[in-house]
């Protein structure tokens, strides 16, 4: 289950319990995490809880498609 609830839609749970949600928080999260140059794993028990783990690199440059803030173009 692990790797299974980064996927979209995916929510685990105990069963006989009702789940709420729409399973897209660690979908999302994975995705701009990723974005971002970095990864993010789980480490889970069960009966003792989940904790979860989001390495991100250290240069600040993201390479995206969107002009740096601050910068903008003339016209004209």
């Amino acid at each position: 289950m692990q790797e299974k609830i980064f996927e979209r839609f995916e929510r685990a749970g105990v069963s006989g319990k009702k789940i709420s949600g729409l399973g897209l928080g660690l979908y999302i999260t994975r995705q701009i995490v990723e974005a971002h140059g970095g990864s993010i794993k789980v480490d889970s028990k069960v009966g003792n809880g989940s904790v979860f783990t989001v390495d991100l690199p250290l240069d600040t440059e993201v390479k995206t498609s969107a002009p740096p803030r601050g910068n903008k173009e003339k016209v004209g």
